[in-house]
C-alpha cells in the first residue's frame, strides 16, 4: 500500500528460521520497527489489564492498511492509499 495520511509507510516481513519458529518484524519508512515478539507481549498485557495498547483511531488506520495490501495484492502490487479504502 502507499503512504498513509502522515507519510508513514509500513513493512511486514516474515521468516521461519530452523529451531526458532515463525519470527515477524514491522518498521516504517524510518526504519523504526517492532518484533513479533513485542505485538504478543502487549497483547498478553491486554489480555490481563483490559487497557488496549493502542487507541481506536489508530486501530481502525491498521486495519485500513490491511485492507489496502489485500487490495495492492489484487492488483498485482499497484500501490493504494489508505484514502481509496473505507
Amino acid at each position: 500500500p502507499g503512504p498513509g495520511d502522515d507519510g508513514r509507510i509500513g513493512i511486514v516481513e516474515g521468516s521461519v528460521r530452523d529451531g526458532a519458529g515463525f519470527e515477524v518484524t514491522c518498521a516504517d519508512r524510518t526504519g523504526r520497527g517492532f518484533s513479533y515478539a513485542t505485538l504478543v507481549r502487549a497483547i498478553g498485557e491486554f489480555f490481563v489489564s483490559g487497557n488496549p495498547p493502542v487507541g481506536a483511531g489508530e486501530t481502525l488506520e491498521i486495519l485500513r492498511f490491511i485492507d489496502a495490501a489485500d487490495l495492492s495484492k489484487a492488483r498485482h502490487c499497484e500501490a493504494v492509499a489508505l484514502d481509496a479504502v473505507a
